[in-house]
């Protein structure tokens, strides 16, 4: 059992937080460093600021990994609160964890796999040119 202030309770705390903290750092230098090629950028792109950004900087970052940061900061100040933040926090982690992994299946998929259709001129409404997957411009 998680005992507020046990050593193990603190470990695993400490043991998220450098996860999420590295997670974090990760997906940033994935989706803002450069790319091998115009299909890597074009995606990230559509998931930074595309039709999947309200998913990534909401849920995934905001829910999924600063939140979870400040319930862990404040569990290893308090103890008292720590069995309970750390739930939480774990929680909010793995639905961050499930938003960015979905941003990243779609924004792969919205790609067009055709140079022909990427140069047509068409374009989403969020700035990513090509043609709508479901078919909408």
């Amino acid at each position: 059992m998680l005992n507020p202030g046990s050593t193990i309770s603190m470990f695993l705390a400490l043991v998220l937080l450098i996860a999420i903290v590295l997670h974090i750092a990760l997906v940033l230098w994935e989706v803002r460093g450069s790319h091998s090629n115009s299909h890597v950028a074009m995606a990230t792109r559509y998931m930074r600021q595309g039709g999947l950004h309200k998913t990534f900087w909401g849920p995934c970052f905001t829910v999924g990994s600063l939140l979870p940061i400040a319930m862990l900061s404040i569990a290893l100040l308090v103890p008292v609160a720590l069995p309970v933040l750390l739930a939480l926090a774990s929680i909010a982690a793995l639905a961050g964890l499930f938003a960015y992994e979905y941003c990243f299946v779609v924004a792969g998929q919205i790609v067009p796999l055709s140079w022909s259709v990427c140069n047509s001129g068409g374009q989403f409404g969020d700035g990513v040119q090509g043609r709508s997957p479901r078919g909408v411009h």
